[in-house]
């Protein structure tokens, strides 16, 4: 059965790439088997506005525009905003919330646009979704969303909602600061943005300001014309984790790294870390030591000892902190490898 989907998508991409369609094959907007099953999820429509209030006066919104979404935002200012709401009761002892803000229903929030520089995904579209936009080409990513919770969380949880929780841990962000990733934030002052390598406060948060959401994120592309734009001839990415069991585990430690190269000269290096410090981070030392070097094993191991004794270590690690530095620059090893 899968091989023959397989082959009846892959005819489907043929013809729709000589339409200049090709993208509506792999998203799934375009119905490529023609069952009573699939022609019934291509008639159902989009979500419309819904909100809700009990007796008690709690109430749940979920808001088709982002105008619409920042008007209830300023009618209800301690609401609080959710998106796959994988999150909820998990971070804290609430089991109850005055007001909820979904940001599901917004259509700018859960659409991604693709150009030949970068991906802009919506703060709304789930991981999963993500991934089969961008999986075939950054294939790091679809390798550590496989690692990242279970299936059926990654079917609800957000990227955008993900980077909001600031999970110190977490095995996403790494990645994303090592391809150099910004964020763009919304709110009714306007719009700004920021590379997420500073999105995360340190302190357990993010910079994002009350009323504040994540509107999209912004993926550089390593497409031929990409590379020749920022100067370089070759992009060497991946990701890496190292915890107690496969999957559904805190990780000891999770790292990606980057090097764009000129030839066989390492024009920027970015290597980023989560579970190691109190937030996730990268090693700006060793990026700025590489940078200019000639990529070979001698440059990778003469930046260890730099590695080791500049990457900052959490205060919990306590008696253990040899740990998670000599673990920086085994990952680094294993990348290189």
């Amino acid at each position: 059965v899968f091989a023959s989907t397989e082959q009846l998508r892959h005819e489907a991409a043929i013809k729709a790439e000589r339409a200049g369609q090709e993208s509506t094959v792999w998203t799934g907007r375009q119905d490529i088997f023609g069952d009573r099953f699939t022609k019934q999820l291509f008639r159902m429509k989009d979500k419309s506005p819904f909100r809700y209030v009990d007796d008690r006066k709690r109430r749940f919104h979920q808001p088709g525009t982002i105008v619409e979404l920042l008007k209830l935002k300023k009618q209800y200012p301690n609401a609080r905003f959710v998106a796959g709401a994988t999150e909820i009761g998990r971070l804290s002892h609430e089991v109850e919330w005055p007001s909820l803000l979904s940001l599901e229903g917004v259509k700018e929030l859960s659409s991604s646009i693709t150009t030949e520089e970068a991906w802009e995904i919506g703060a709304a579209v789930p991981l999963t979704q993500v991934a089969e936009l961008i999986g075939r080409e950054c294939v790091a990513f679809s390798k550590i969303l496989r690692r990242f919770a279970s299936l059926a969380i990654r079917n609800r949880a957000t990227l955008g909602g993900y980077l909001a929780t600031a999970w110190p841990r977490g095995q996403l962000s790494p990645l994303l600061m090592a391809m150099n990733a910004r964020v763009l934030l919304l709110s009714e002052e306007g719009e700004r943005n920021a590379p997420i390598s500073q999105f995360f406060d340190g302190r357990g948060g993010t910079i994002l300001s009350p009323g504040e959401i994540v509107r999209s994120i912004i993926i550089p592309r390593s497409t031929e014309s990409a590379l020749a734009a920022r100067g370089v001839t070759a992009s060497l990415c991946d990701t890496y984790t190292s915890a107690p069991r496969r999957s559904l585990a805190a990780p000891y430690a999770t790292a990606a790294f980057c090097f764009e190269l000129r030839d066989r000269v390492i024009a920027k290096a970015r290597l980023a870390y989560s579970g190691i410090g109190e937030a996730p981070l990268r090693a700006r030392e060793v990026e700025e030591f590489l940078a200019g070097k000639v990529y070979q094993e001698k440059t990778i191991f003469e930046a260890l000892p730099m590695l080791i004794e500049t990457v900052e270590v959490s205060d919990t690690a306590g008696d253990h902190v040899e740990y998670p530095q000599t673990l920086s620059a085994t990952l680094l090893q294993q990348f290189f490898f």
